[in-house]
């Protein structure tokens, strides 16, 4: 479970890093992210109040 754990926090600072390159318009960061983004969907979390 830690391999993994440390697996996913890596895979994520390299998402936000791509995320952020493709924010400043780099050079084929934008398809990068799109691909990407498919693999981490995120979103906003539901609080206490959305969730009743």
């Amino acid at each position: 479970m830690l391999a993994g754990s440390e697996a996913y926090q890596a895979a994520l600072v390299f998402y936000n890093s791509v995320k952020t390159a493709a924010t400043h318009d780099v050079s084929g960061a934008k398809a990068v992210y799109d691909e990407l983004k498919k693999r981490f969907p995120g979103g906003k979390r539901k609080s206490a109040d959305e969730k009743t």
